[in-house]
């Protein structure tokens, strides 16, 4: 198995847009928590020990953080779009 990947964030965070609806955008922590989880045992998996554990997700989390507002901000664009030009017809 990989390691996790943005990719499997924005999966989670699709998953939470299924159980949540419009609402998910307000569960992005609990994302994120999940994600760190898997983090923790991908980077025990590598470095065997704890050492430099919460400074790696600090970096892997503003990563992730980062990538989900831009994919949660091009969804809601593409749903403003759409909205949009069907009020237009």
């Amino acid at each position: 198995m990989s390691e996790f990947s943005v990719e499997d964030v924005i999966d989670l965070y699709k998953e939470m847009q299924r159980t949540k609806g419009k609402d998910a955008y307000r569960y992005v922590s609990d994302v994120l928590e999940k994600a760190k989880v898997q983090h923790r045992k991908d980077y025990l998996k590598r470095k065997r020990d704890e050492k430099g554990l919460q400074q790696s997700w600090n970096n892997v989390k503003g990563n992730y953080f980062e990538k989900l507002l831009q994919y949660i901000n091009v969804s809601s664009i593409n749903i403003i779009i759409i909205f949009v030009s069907s009020e237009i017809r």
